[in-house]
């Protein structure tokens, strides 16, 4: 899970694209489409809105992917 490129350096490749359901799918089961609305208009700010890390985004794509 380490080895799990950063939210930054997936955009910065294109590849957000291919894993871009897994961030609405995290956020979404976790804590409800309402959060999810408030992380778009926050521009993707997971610690602002959400008040966590990344990383619980990379647990689950470690835990179901």
């Amino acid at each position: 899970m380490r080895n799990s490129p950063s939210l930054q350096q997936l955009n910065n490749s294109q590849q957000i694209y291919n894993v871009g359901y897994t961030i609405i799918e995290y956020l979404v089961h976790k804590w409800g489409k309402q959060k999810l609305a408030e992380f778009i208009r926050s521009y993707a700010n997971f610690e602002k809105i959400l008040g966590v890390s990344e990383e619980g985004w990379h647990q689950l794509v470690a835990d179901n992917y």
